[in-house]
């Protein structure tokens, strides 16, 4: 099985000849599925583009009223529940006069260069924000599925 896009071979030769296709020059792959020729670095990059655009391996199902969302990986839920279905907040804006707090600190760091046009000053030490979420809140929205 080819490490780079889970196809099957039935020959140790015909896997070798197949991971050429994947590797162009020094060190680059390419993705092989039909009508695709992005390129990658790294095979650890093929492989995540693989899995997420054309496995479609959603099979962690977010069960919040209203919500169809669907992920590839449960850290991936986790984190949708704790931004987008709680109200942890634990990233404020550093601007007096703006009230505004975020789930993340990438969020923060859009709000603050796009709003603001200032720089964003580095995350300070905050607690992990599944600490800030009891457990049980963000199981009873995860579903997973085969």
């Amino acid at each position: 099985r080819c490490e780079f896009c889970l196809e099957k071979f039935d020959t140790t030769d015909a896997l070798q000849k197949h991971r050429q296709k994947h590797i162009l020059g020094n060190s680059h792959f390419t993705c092989t599925f039909s009508d695709c020729k992005k390129h990658y670095a790294t095979g650890e990059g093929l492989r995540l583009h693989v899995r997420n655009v054309h496995l479609m391996a959603k099979n962690w199902k977010c069960l919040a009223d209203g919500c169809s969302r669907s992920f590839v990986r449960q850290s991936d839920l986790r984190m949708h529940i704790i931004r987008m279905h709680s109200d942890i907040r634990p990233f404020p804006c550093p601007v007096q006069a703006c009230e505004k707090s975020f789930a993340c600190h990438s969020e923060l760091r859009r709000h603050v260069h796009s709003c603001h046009k200032l720089p964003c000053p580095k995350p300070e030490k905050v607690q992990s924000k599944t600490n800030f979420v009891d457990p049980s809140f963000i199981q009873a929205l995860m579903l997973k599925t085969e």
